[in-house]
This record gives C-alpha cells, structure tokens and sequence, in this order.
C-alpha cells in the first residue's frame, strides 16, 4: 500500500527533515524563491522521506520554477549518495533563479536543469529509469491527458507519481482573500464584475470557486480543487483501490512529532473550514500503473459511448 510506503519513509527519516527548515523558513523570501506558489512544509518532509527511503537512480520533476520543491529531492539524493534529478522548467527566468539555489545549497552535482518546454524536452533522457515522477506544471486537462499518455506508460507499475495542486474532492478550504466573501454585496459585486472583464477562455485551466458549501461551524467553505488537472484526476482516483494512492491532506496530522502544521501560520492565502490559516497539503501521490490503467479505461469508456447511436441509447 502507497500509504504505508509513505508511513515508513516518515517514520524511518523525518527526524532528518529538521535539518531542512531553513526552505520553509525561507518560502516567501522572494530573493531566493521569487516565483509565485511553493510547496507546503508537510508535503516537502514527505517528497525528501520518500527519495530517502526509495532511493531511486533517477527522480523526473516537471516543472521545478525557481527549485524551491526540487531542492527536497535534490538535498535527499545527496544524502543517499546516488541518484541524479532531471528536472524540466519552460521559463529561462526561472531556471537561472534555480540553478543558483542548487549552487547554493550545493546539490549541482545531483541535478540536471533541463530548459525549455517539457513536451519536447523530455526525449533528452531515459525515462524508463525512473525511480519518482514529480508533477507540479500546468494544471489543465490538456496537460494531463499528456503525461498520462506519454510518461506514465513508460514507467514502471509501482513508480510513485506526485502530482500537486489536488486535495481529496470532500476537502472543504478557504481563501484569506476570495470566496466565499464576508465582506457584504459591495465585494462580492466588485468580484462578479471583474469575472465579467475576463476574456473568453482566458482561464481555461481554472475553475471560480463559487460554489460555496455551509461547514460544520456555519462557516462558509468551498471544494479547493480550482483546476481542471484536479477535478479530472480525482474522476480516475475514484476508480483506484485505497492501497495506490494517497491524499497528504489526509495524513498531515498523523505525525505531529515532526510539525507538520509548524508553519502554517505563514500561509499565504489558504485557511481550513474553521478560518484559521493552513497549508492544505495539496499533494496526491500514487502508482503510474494504476493511474494509467484508470486513464485507459476512462478513455475506453468514452469511446464507446460516442459510437453508440441514438437508436442504441433510447433502447
């Protein structure tokens, strides 16, 4: 079972991830990290746990931005003494902010930046050696459809597959600043106009979160999933055994000596269902295998069901 995979790697080396606190301490420090985003403390313990107790001989991340989730997977193969990092970023800018970080927190020898886009890219590497496929891009549907064609299958069964930005649909979250509102007509009015401002298609990716949800305290909360990658992969999720995947969001808690919740305070525009700040550990990890057989039957599915004509569906 993946979460007890993940349960052992905690268990066997979170007391290491002490040693990393300066990337969270560090998280908003716009010098060093200047891209928008980066990963939450809980899921970083896990990514560094998991590449120290799998210890694979080659780690895939797309994309890796200013390297700020790259540097847990490049600090723990330098501790395993083996391994490399191929890591995929489309943005030149960005990169350059990455390699210095690697130079900083001298991992160089236990990376390699690939730039440019990751569609073509990565062809310059033997994806079949692939220890951990680590996912955090572009989060449309589109994109998804792509890697579960294109890499998945070239995987091992049993490879764990990150992929960030997705919490388990029954998650109920908030915003510091967006809906649901508690500021009265005049902001949510000034928040439907500026939607209206949008171009067609602008945010095809992305999903308004209007669709609030009453939580348990009478509070207002709302499914955090904004991207169309999220909701498509939850569909496939539903079709796997327990045992092949697992949500962080729903194992952030279960290791309290480790303080998993120790810099939530610093969160930048994410609450639970109560409003208090908290990082959402948005990070589902599961098999290649398993998810591509979902995607394939998904797929299967849909097919037969558009050549299935009207006559046949009215019977």
């Amino acid at each position: 079972m993946l979460t007890a995979v993940v349960d052992e790697a905690l268990r066997t080396y979170g007391k290491e991830t002490a040693l990393l606190r300066v990337l969270p301490e560090n998280r908003y420090n716009r010098r060093m990290f200047p891209a928008q985003g980066q990963y939450d403390w809980f899921s970083g313990q896990a990514l560094y746990c998991l590449v120290r107790h799998l210890r694979p001989r080659q780690v895939v991340e797309i994309s890796c931005a200013n390297g700020y989730s790259s540097l847990f997977m490049a600090l723990a193969l330098r501790e395993n003494a083996s391994g490399v990092l191929e890591t995929f970023e489309l943005s030149a800018k960005n990169a350059r902010g990455a390699q210095e970080n690697f130079r900083r927190f001298g991992v160089e020898a236990c990376v390699r930046l690939h730039v440019g886009d990751a569609r073509r890219t990565v062809r310059e590497i033997p994806l079949e050696k692939t220890g951990l496929l680590f996912l955090d891009s572009l989060h449309s549907e589109a994109f998804a459809r792509w890697y579960l064609e294109t890499l998945l299958p070239r995987l091992e069964a049993r490879v764990p597959v990150h992929i960030h930005d997705i919490l388990p649909p029954r998650a109920r979250v908030r915003h510091f600043h967006g809906p649901p509102f508690r500021g009265g007509w005049t902001v949510s009015w000034l928040y439907r106009a500026a939607v209206r401002l949008l171009r067609p298609g602008q945010f095809e990716h992305t999903r308004i979160p209007a669709g609030a949800v009453r939580a348990h305290n009478g509070r207002l909360a709302y499914d955090g999933n904004h991207f169309a990658e999220a909701r498509f992969l939850n569909c496939l999720v539903e079709r796997l055994v327990p045992g092949d995947y697992a949500y962080l969001y729903d194992l952030a808690d279960r290791y309290p000596e480790l303080g998993p919740r120790d810099f939530d305070r610093q969160a930048v525009g994410r609450k639970n269902a109560d409003d208090q700040p908290m990082e959402w550990n948005e990070s589902l990890w599961c098999y290649a295998g398993p998810l591509t057989a979902a995607y394939r039957a998904v797929e299967v599915g849909a097919a037969a069901a558009a050549v299935t004509s009207p006559a046949e569906t009215r019977a």
